[in-house]
This record gives structure tokens, sequence and C-alpha cells, in this order.
């Protein structure tokens, strides 16, 4: 629960991917490997008493959704590699699903990420972080099948999920 009696809340997928983890010149935390997810919408301290519109309006965009399908193909450091907040693995949308869904929530350019690690620096480095050799992603395309609603806890080791309703993308013809 968040403070003032709310709820943080996120719509996401969570993803499957191979453990990733490399050394670089200024401090980093990767995510766990089990929290790895897009997320469509962050919705931040929201009152309880919203959770209902929110699950109503989440059901009526996923059921005009078809597969979602997004190839991850690049490690990318945000906003720059001289002022470096986040390492994620940037992708594609195959099909256009996946910005529709996208832009159902958020006004604005989709972006495809998941997050992998924050950097924990908070000032404009002298020199460019260097992203790490061994930091080769071969392409994956993930085919998306549920979008999540979850609340979010803040912990001193990373966030804590959890989830309040599943939503199935099936395909439509």
């Amino acid at each position: 629960m968040a403070k003032d009696g709310k709820i943080r809340l996120f719509i996401g997928s969570f993803v499957e991917l191979e453990s990733i983890n490399a050394e670089f010149a200024c401090p980093v935390r990767f995510v766990n490997k089990e929290n790895l997810h897009l997320t469509w919408k962050f919705f931040g301290d929201t009152d309880p008493d919203r959770v209902l519109g929110i699950l109503d309006n989440v059901e009526k965009i996923t059921s005009k959704i078809k597969e979602i399908s997004i190839n991850f193909n690049r490690f990318e450091i945000w906003p720059n590699a001289k002022f470096p907040r986040l390492l994620v693995l940037a992708g594609d949308d195959t099909n256009g699903e996946a910005t529709k869904l996208y832009n159902a929530f958020n006004p604005g350019k989709f972006k495809p990420h998941i997050t992998i690690a924050r950097f924990k620096t908070r000032q404009r480095l002298k020199s460019p972080v260097i992203m790490p050799e061994r930091l080769i992603f071969k392409e994956k395309t993930i085919n998306f099948k549920e979008i999540v609603l979850l609340s979010s806890t803040l912990s001193p080791k990373g966030s804590i999920y959890e989830k309040i309703k599943t939503f199935t993308i099936t395909a439509h013809p």
C-alpha cells in the first residue's frame, strides 16, 4: 500500500528472459528475473475506489486487441550514456497491436522496452557509460498473451508486485 491509503498501480506483462548481469563503470542494480516486465500504463498512487473503474476500462481495451508481438533486439541506456538512469532491452512492435494497446492508455510515442537495470548514479558522468561487450542480445520475439493489473510496493531490495487481475489476450480473426 502506498502513502495515504493509496495503491501504487500499473498495467504490465511479465516476460521470461535469461538472467542478465554485467559490470559497469558506475553502480547498477539489476531487476530480479521474476520482476521483468513491459509496462503498458503506470497509474502511480491511486485511490482504491478507482480500481473497479480501471478494471472495467482494461477489460474493454484488451477485448479489442489481437495477438501482441514485439521483437526485442537491442540494449539501450536511457536517457543517454552520460546521464544513465536505465538499462533497457528495447524492441519493435511487429504487428501494430502493442502500439494500439499502449495508445489506448497513453497518448504519445510507444517505445517497447523492458527495464533490465537501474543505474545508481544521480549525476552527469564525465565519460559516457560503455556497454559491456558481453551484453549482446540475440533477437527474441515475444508474443504477449496476458495483461496484468498490478500493485507495486517499493522496498530497498526492489519492487514487490502483486497481481490484482490478469486479462487474457485472445487472437481475433
